[in-house]
């Protein structure tokens, strides 16, 4: 407005005082109007004349002047503007809606006192309905309008064609203002991108690395013409784990264990690795050459007493004696054995026991202490007659494996878990359970007490610790909440389910309740639910989720809670009749 009344103004003074009767410039230099002195000083009025006297102004005013009067579409309604035309068109059609499109007032606008409306007129509000048809309404607003569209004209800023004065894309398509971000939002995004960037430089620096130690071992293995695996002394040895990559690197210190046809997790050795137990990490970023498969594991200090595969020259031996028997009735020394490592030398040890009782020695005292787990231990028979039962089966020898079929009615997917003599092994000298001895008891579970028990079936349901653990939890929260509202939304009116989670080195067992909103938390080992934060906020998580999508009521007072009970354990007896 302000700028309208401003250049008439200007107009109001070029008329007056540059201008004769006929609408003629004068040739005289016009007198200073002191009157308006308050508005303009004496070097702006020379430069207003001056500007106004320049032939390209007088060029410019006469075609706009010539324009102005003899226009494509006239407008008809006189003094009559957009606006109240609009209202009037309103109160004669007694119409419900607030305003009319642009090209319909428009066309309106243009229609004379004996209301026959121009062919050309009609034929550009035919094209704005056709046009209408094909533009969405964000692509209408972004760019042009159908009108402009259809006149083939640009649509300048700050109004609309066919509303009048006032009218702006704004005020007429209601488009959000759009908003400075604050410096903390700046901030977030920033460290964001910086997260980002820096994994992808870790992922780029480890995948150039483990392409930098395969072409080294494959020009090593070209040239020369024995194996490598030679200069590492035969057995279990101590050694330092290296990285080459960003940065030529001592990472932490381990064993590494060079026997002839050993695997890695019932599979064989990478070309060019060496199977390594963890046992000190010095660099807590560090990853590892080849991601553990099985565990899910990227850095090494997640691999802590359990194998991984590592580059042969990127293992160094340490001055201590090789872990190697020096005679048959010698055991390993154990001060230079880790915890995984023992796992193995105790299964050597059991094969000799196996042999020793096939051979009738059954006198206790003749039985090797140095192959027992503890200096002076003692082996249960039935934990010897269990060895002896497997190592007189198939699944006696080194990477014999077993497939065990997982029905759909159990995790809510069909999968196949393997079992091998490893697991056995575990599970006889009570030992840390891997995944898959936990999914073969849910089995059994299943097979002799749900199948074909309606009752039971319908009250409990499991969850796969395969999909929902510690390392995906951290890594890939989105599916793992994504699997557990897809369980949750099959569960009737009473179902519980039974989660067993690994924390790391330790089993827990959730049994969750989503309709009912509460989770009972069973721990053998003294210790709280707020001991593992990203569990309980992947727990809480899924069942708001859950609550969302069965768009279930709930109080203001509950809505925020989830309820958590700790199940109060007995010796080996768990109490849950009371709490269920």
């Amino acid at each position: 407005m302000a700028r309208k009344r401003h250049r008439g103004w200007r107009t109001f003074l070029t008329n007056k005082y540059l201008k004769d009767k006929e609408k003629i410039f004068v040739e005289y230099d016009p007198e200073y109007p002191v009157k308006y002195a308050i508005f303009i000083t004496e070097e702006e009025w020379v430069a207003f004349v001056a500007q106004r006297r320049d032939e390209n102004f007088k060029k410019v005013s006469a075609t706009n002047r010539e324009r102005a009067s003899n226009p494509t579409y006239a407008y008809k309604k006189g003094r009559l503007g957009y606006a109240r035309l609009e209202e009037k068109i309103l109160d004669e059609t007694k119409s419900d809606a607030t305003s009319l499109p642009p090209h319909v007032l428009w066309k309106e606008a243009r229609v004379g006192k004996d209301g026959t409306v121009r062919d050309d007129v009609q034929h550009i509000y035919d094209k704005c309905e056709t046009l209408s048809q094909s533009i969405s309404t964000a692509e209408d607003q972004e760019n042009r309008s159908v009108l402009s569209r259809a006149l083939n004209v640009p649509e300048y800023p700050g109004r609309v064609r066919g509303k009048g004065h006032g009218c702006t894309p704004t005020s007429l398509y209601k488009n959000p203002r759009r908003r400075n971000p604050s410096n903390q939002e700046v901030m977030e995004t920033l460290q964001a991108l910086q997260a980002q960037v820096l994994q992808l430089q870790k992922d780029n620096e480890r995948y150039r690395c483990m392409e930098k130690c395969s072409s080294q071992l494959k020009e090593t293995s070209e040239k020369a013409s024995i194996n490598c695996q030679n200069k590492f002394p035969e057995g279990i040895s101590s050694c330092q784990l290296y990285l080459s990559s960003p940065t030529y690197r001592l990472v932490g210190k381990g064993k590494v264990h060079n026997t002839s046809g050993d695997l890695l997790h019932h599979r064989p050795l990478p070309d060019g690795h060496l199977k390594v137990s963890v046992d000190v990490v010095l660099d807590k970023d560090a990853l590892l050459p080849i991601p553990d498969i099985v565990s899910e594991t990227t850095l090494l200090r997640d691999a802590i007493g359990s194998f991984v595969a590592w580059p042969l020259d990127l293992i160094f031996i340490d001055d201590e004696t090789p872990t190697k028997p020096a005679s048959k009735d010698k055991g390993i020394l154990r001060h230079n054995e880790s915890v995984a490592s023992q796992k193995e030398v105790f299964a050597q040890g059991s094969q000799q026991l196996s042999q020793k009782i096939g051979s009738r020695q059954k006198n206790k005292r003749d039985l090797p202490v140095t192959y027992l787990p503890k200096k002076g231990a003692f082996v249960p028979r039935y934990q010897i007659s269990l060895e002896t039962l497997v190592d007189s089966s198939d699944m006696a020898t080194a990477g014999a494996i077993r497939l065990l079929d997982m029905e759909e009615d159990i995790f809510g997917y069909s999968c196949t878990e393997t079992i091998g003599k490893e697991d056995l092994e575990h599970i006889f000298r009570h030992q840390e359970l891997g995944v898959g001895v936990i999914h073969t008891y849910i089995r059994f579970l299943y097979d002799n007490f749900m199948r074909g028990n309606d009752q039971l079936s319908n009250r409990f349901r499991f969850v796969s610790s395969s999909l929902v653990n510690k390392a995906l939890i951290c890594r890939e929260p989105d599916s793992c909440r994504e699997y557990l509202v897809k369980r949750f939304m099959a569960s009737s009116t009473n179902n519980l389910y039974l989660w067993p989670y690994n924390s790391g080195c330790h089993w827990l067992l959730l049994a969750i309740d989503p309709l009912k909103e509460v989770v009972y938390f069973l721990n053998s080992i003294d210790g709280e639910w707020t001991n593992y934060p990203d569990m309980k906020q992947l727990v809480d998580t899924s069942i708001k989720v859950f609550r969302s999508q069965r768009q279930a009521r709930v109080p203001r007072t509950k809505s925020s809670n989830i309820t958590w009970i700790k199940v109060v354990l007995y010796s080996a007896t768990v109490s849950i009749a009371d709490t269920l």
